[in-house]
């Protein structure tokens, strides 16, 4: 089947730019971007003044994931994945968690498909190595193997990977072509901040500095060095200071280091954890102040920061709100339906053009985790389309599970007409079209 959309402001990822083209798909692919394309014969539909990108992909969410001691997180992959939907997200790399202590690279990842099995749109998965042994290394080389070409560790938390086996697992990632995920947090420095801190969801920001971050980014950044410059990616970016050493590694010619910030480090300030609904921000790294805030946007316009993601890990109200200390609140917030919208409306605000942005909503992620039909509008990639109007308006309808949203009431400039995954149209006007349509799993 071919659908024709016809005098569309068609996104180039090319030029960044916005260009009237008409485009052709046929069955799942992109055939065509020209000039008038005219074939009355073809369903055709008028996108005059109409915005058409490409489908988003989001590369961190947390579905359906076992945060241990019984909590997951709210939105399984049916809902979360629904919700991402009504934003214009058409593929997601989820970060998985590794539930039993026990389990290997393999179990986890075939849970996963199951757990998978109701997508609305396409999918992937991101390895995680949680073991200081050699079983970890080991695994690792079988990701490939499993269609999967990343891989998650942590500093910090119960599944923290040791300095020792951070440096030999980089050095396997180079050898294999991986690329390693991180989130940087200093264990060492939140403890000390805990202690001398108080426990009050205003003192959270406290107990997780900007110091925390930096420094295991300036850690790891010479970890890669040392190890022949493996592929780093950098997840939820929050501070200036870290930023900054980034920024003045790649100008000192480190190569393979990329910069993921997510949409909460760019509309939020640390203010909001003496509200009287502080608890719904708790995250980590923590919301920083606005001048981490404006540096963000800065470096976005310059093209320092690669990717702008979600950290999507939702939890009911009841987890979040009248709950004195901050421990006891369920760490993550909602984003995977809003990341778009509120991303286009938040730099026009600013007075950064769209186009400064687009690439990082899905053409960047998409290079850097080898979504090879993913991410740009091309002759012969997957016609995963977005339609987009200007439109002045309030976020108010979160269709997830979380019953919330950080960006209730948020004036936005933007709303979706209609969404094609691999050439189905799967949304109009606010309806899913296709309840039997399922997302697939994207090898890479």
């Amino acid at each position: 089947m071919k659908t024709l959309f016809k005098n569309g402001l068609v996104y180039n990822s090319l030029n960044k730019k916005f260009i009237k083209k008409d485009i052709l798909i046929s069955g799942e692919k992109i055939e065509k971007i020209e000039n008038n394309i005219n074939d009355f014969e073809i369903k055709t539909i008028n996108c005059e003044n109409k915005f058409i990108i490409p489908g988003g992909i989001d590369a961190h969410t947390h579905l359906d994931h076992n945060m241990g001691d019984g909590l997951i997180t709210i939105d399984d992959f049916k809902m979360g994945t629904k919700a991402a939907l009504y934003g214009g997200t058409t593929s997601i790399i989820d970060h998985v968690s590794y539930g039993n202590k026990n389990n290997n690279i393999l179990k986890i990842i075939n849970d996963y498909h199951k757990k998978a099995k109701d997508s609305y749109i396409d999918y992937s998965f991101h390895g995680v190595a949680f073991k200081n042994d050699n079983r970890t290394l080991d695994e690792l080389k079988e990701l490939k193997n499993l269609g999967i070409s990343s891989v998650k560790i942590y500093t910090v938390y119960g599944e923290k990977l040791e300095d020792e086996w951070i440096l030999k697992l980089l050095t396997i990632a180079k050898e294999e072509d991986i690329t390693v995920c991180v989130h940087c947090e200093n264990e060492e420095i939140i403890n000390y901040s805990e202690n001398i801190h108080g426990e009050k969801v205003s003192d959270f920001p406290l107990s997780r500095p900007v110091e925390a971050e930096a420094e295991t980014v300036e850690r790891l950044i010479y970890y890669s060095k040392i190890t022949g410059y493996p592929k780093l990616y950098f997840v939820h970016i929050s501070s200036k200071e870290s930023l900054e050493n980034i920024i003045r590694a790649k100008e000192k010619g480190h190569k393979n280091l990329f910069v993921e910030t997510c949409i909460q480090y760019l509309t939020f300030t640390d203010e909001v954890y003496s509200r009287e609904e502080g608890g719904k921000y708790i995250c980590s790294p923590p919301l920083r102040k606005k001048e981490d805030v404006d540096f963000l946007w800065k470096n976005i316009e310059k093209e320092n920061i690669d990717v702008i993601a979600t950290d999507h890990c939702p939890f009911s109200l009841d987890k979040k709100l009248g709950i004195e200390n901050y421990k006891n609140i369920a760490g993550g917030v909602p984003g995977i339906e809003e990341r778009i919208l509120v991303t286009l409306s938040e730099s026009e605000k600013r007075n950064i053009e769209i186009t400064k942005v687009i690439d990082k909503l899905s053409t960047n992620p998409a290079q850097i985790f080898n979504l090879k039909n993913k991410g740009t509008l091309e002759i012969g990639k997957d016609a995963d389309i977005v339609i987009l109007s200007k439109k002045n308006w309030k976020f108010k309808n979160i269709h997830g599970n979380s019953q919330y949203s950080i960006y209730d009431n948020r004036k936005l400039n933007y709303t979706v007409d209609a969404i094609y995954i691999r050439g189905n149209k799967i949304l109009e006007k606010e309806k899913i079209l296709d309840e039997d349509f399922k997302g697939k799993f994207i090898k890479r």
